[in-house]
This record gives structure tokens, sequence and C-alpha cells, in this order.
């Protein structure tokens, strides 16, 4: 969580946070958006076949710097399209 904390007073746009376990990726991932950040796309990754291990991608963006997406109440990422609003209770 301090890292992700001082990663996010560095102020950057965008993040690209890769983690050794999908647990601790949730943990810092939380912490981010505690921040300002929004996660906009994740992903795990078999590095290491033949093992239980797994590796997560996790990439995430400042709200200001994403003009263009928008995250209704049911917490899905939709391209925003001016006059037209998402579908409720999605």
């Amino acid at each position: 969580r301090q890292v992700a904390a001082a990663v996010a007073d560095r102020g950057p746009a965008r993040i690209v946070h890769l983690g050794c376990d999908p647990a601790a990726l949730a943990r810092d991932v939380a912490a981010y958006l505690q921040c300002g950040y929004r996660l906009l796309a994740v992903r795990a990754l078999d590095a290491f076949p033949m093992t239980n291990h797994v590796e997560c991608v996790a990439v995430l963006a400042r709200w200001s710097a994403c003009p263009l997406m928008c995250v209704p109440a049911g917490g899905v990422l939709r391209p925003r399209v001016s006059g037209v609003r998402p579908p409720v209770g999605r």
C-alpha cells in the first residue's frame, strides 16, 4: 500500500502495475482507487507454465486522464457517447 500511495503521489496519468499474486494485486489496486485512479483493464498471465503461480497486470488511469470513459453505477467500463446515457442496472 505504501508503494502504491508513493506512485500515486507522483501523479502519473496512467499506471501499469504488475503483481505476482492476485490477492496482492487486489490490495494494491484498492490503494490506487483511494488515490483517485480507476481500473481500466486487468489480465492474468501464466508466466511460469506448469506451476500454480500467476502474474497479474493491471492498467489504471487518473479520473481526469480518461475523459472519454465513464463507469456507471454497475461498475462496467463503457465509452462515453455524447447525449447517450449508459443502460440502467448494468
